[in-house]
């Protein structure tokens, strides 16, 4: 079982605004020290995302920061923390991020396809099962409590949360691939309604998948992200929530046992 350390590399078109981009994400096997950093290839997205961008230089800029990981001989536990804290400008790292993998590069591979998902064929993009057992390979990886049993509700009904994590998160993923999204609306009021309801009990995160939604669905998008951002303050897109989930939950070092 590899031991593995992962960062999302962004790039924020200005240092000191909050939109951004994934651009890349940096690995770290912790017991073989092999050592990755997979950029993006979906260099017309990034055009898009910031048109004034001088994209030669900043793919030179990304792979010489690919290089210079990648040929780093150190062999160390905090190699990756103290080669992303120069970043803190344009290009930032997110917070590590700890996971156990049998393959470490099927579990890049994995990655990949969530934080790059759009350098992938729509083929090959993780359907909502692949979603859920990689989120759930992210929650392992903070060593806290979570369940897929159903809770009660307010009527004392079964609720089918996805994931209840330390008793205190309840978790639904949507996942809008090849959905005609107006006859989704109405599922999407029942889990709005029981979110308000349950709010003094749980905190309510949605997380949606968006990237395949198509521009005869996009009007319905909107509508459905309207009800749950009415319904809860937690409403992510996929990439967003694996961020909220992994700085929001207490992590267990595992090399001290303290909470961090």
């Amino acid at each position: 079982m590899n031991n593995i350390q992962f960062s999302v590399l962004n790039y924020y078109p200005s240092f000191i605004g909050t939109e951004h981009i994934q651009v890349g994400i940096i690995f770290l096997n912790l017991d073989t020290f092999e050592k990755r950093l997979e950029v993006t290839s979906n260099w017309n997205r990034v055009r898009s995302y910031d048109d004034e961008l001088d994209m030669e230089m900043f793919k030179m800029m990304l792979f010489d920061i690919k290089y210079s990981f990648e040929k780093l001989s150190d062999k160390n536990k905090n190699i990756l923390t103290n080669f992303i804290r120069f970043y803190v400008n344009e290009l930032k790292f997110s917070k590590i991020m700890g996971v156990y993998d049998n393959n470490f590069d099927a579990f890049i591979n994995k990655t990949k396809k969530i934080y790059l998902r759009f350098d992938e064929d729509r083929s090959k993009r993780l359907n909502k099962n692949e979603q859920l057992d990689y989120l759930k390979q992210l929650i392992k990886g903070l060593n806290v409590s979570c369940s897929t049993l159903p809770i009660k509700g307010i009527f004392d009904d079964d609720l089918k949360f996805d994931y209840i994590v330390e008793g205190k998160y309840a978790i639904k993923i949507f996942n809008f691939k090849n959905k005609e999204l107006n006859r989704s609306i109405r599922d999407i009021k029942k889990w709005a309604y029981d979110a308000i309801k349950m709010r003094d009990i749980y905190k309510v995160v949605f997380i949606y998948d968006d990237s395949d939604v198509d521009d005869k669905n996009r009007k319905y998008l909107d509508i459905i992200l309207n009800i749950l951002n009415d319904a809860s303050e937690y409403t992510f897109n996929m990439v967003d929530g694996l961020n909220f989930i992994t700085n929001n939950i207490q992590q267990l070092d595992k090399q001290t046992g303290l909470i961090i």
